[in-house]
């Protein structure tokens, strides 16, 4: 059975491609990420899945290991207004979260730029 190198899903044979990932399928399972040793500190609070998404993409691509921690509040924001809303929680390692933090906060800050010679017109 094919494995997904990213995410471990396991597909049937004849599957050659995952379809959340879009990534080539391997024969063997991925191996196991490894253990994070040290005091772990939050790096960044996503507040909705895109933000969630472009965290995951950053922290991997940088090689930072890290844990998300998904919220259980966010059914009961509508609830009661004390609750404060997040869609995950992003924890690494403490000597590597003013790095992570940075990662990220320095590219959703960045501008939207549009391609060269095009422009928006509203």
């Amino acid at each position: 059975m094919p494995f997904c190198p990213q995410c471990g899903a396991e597909y049937r044979a004849g599957i050659t491609t995952c379809p959340e990932c879009q990534v080539a399928l391997i024969p063997q399972p991925p191996a196991s990420p490894p253990t994070i040793e040290e005091p772990l500190a939050v790096a960044f609070v996503a507040d909705d899945e895109v933000q969630a998404m472009t965290a995951r993409d950053l922290l991997a691509q940088a090689g930072l290991p890290y844990v998300e921690q998904a919220s259980s509040v966010a059914v009961l924001d509508h609830v009661d207004s004390t609750f404060k809303h997040f869609y995950s929680r992003f924890l690494v390692p403490e000597s590597q979260a003013p790095e992570a933090a940075r990662i990220i906060q320095g590219y959703l800050a960045a501008p939207d730029l549009e391609p060269e010679g095009e422009q928006v017109t509203e």
